[in-house]
């Protein structure tokens, strides 16, 4: 812009110049032509000039914008660079992220496994010791229940020893209160019967002739018992 405001100044100070000598009045044809020649080298010399300084501001201006340009190409690069790093750097953060995600399901897993099998184990264990427990309450109820009859047997075993024991003992005093018996008890006798009384006038039996003698005696001599005296 300030390259093409130069050209526009020049240019109107030439032509300011071409139309002050032409709108001149000369006072002669000598004078004239000097300053036909003078305004023509002045003329030319500022064209000479203007030409130079556009191709100087030309110049400068093309390399101006190539400049700009290379900058902006360098910008983009840069930019273009910054954004390639920029994706790289968050292609490898997502699949940082997404690594550790696995990982983590992953721990998670194997958490959960070993917790499932942590369980598994401690009810195998409390099932076993449940099944011990119950054994031993059934062992326990067995010889519980082997001990208690064992016990009723010996009570049956002692009680039959003592009944048998008590029946001795009394088939013995029976026997000696028999024999006793036999020797304190008197009976009464006949001259002609074969039984032992317990009265001398038993049936037909004369007192007078009658006697007494112990009951063994009677026995022993093979007399039996009166069915009338002894039922």
């Amino acid at each position: 812009m300030k390259h093409q405001k130069k050209r526009c100044l020049v240019f109107l100070s030439a032509l300011i110049i071409a139309l002050s000598a032409c709108g001149s009045q000369p006072s002669s044809q000598s004078a004239s032509q000097t300053t036909e020649y003078t305004t023509e080298q002045k003329t030319t010399k500022n064209t000479t000039q203007s030409k130079e300084t556009t191709e100087e501001e030309t110049t400068q201006s093309k390399k101006e914008i190539a400049s700009k340009k290379a900058k902006e190409k360098s910008i983009a690069a840069s930019k273009e660079e910054a954004s390639e790093k920029a994706s790289i750097k968050a292609s490898k953060a997502e699949e940082s992220k997404k690594a550790s995600i696995e990982s983590s399901k992953e721990e998670e897993k194997q958490a959960s496994i070993a917790q499932s099998q942590a369980e598994a184990q401690q009810a195998s264990i409390a099932a076993s010791q449940q099944a011990s427990v119950a054994q031993s309450q059934a062992e326990a109820q067995q010889a519980s229940i082997a001990a208690s009859q064992q016990a009723s047997a010996a009570q049956s075993q002692a009680e039959a020893e003592a009944a048998s024991i008590a029946a001795s003992q009394q088939a013995s005093i029976a026997q000696s209160q028999a024999q006793q018996n036999n020797q304190t008890q008197m009976v009464w006798l006949t001259k002609t019967g074969s039984k032992y009384h317990n009265k001398p006038n038993c049936g037909n039996s004369n007192p007078d002739t009658s006697w007494q003698v112990p009951l063994g005696q009677a026995q022993a001599s093979g007399y039996e018992p009166c069915k009338n005296c002894f039922r």
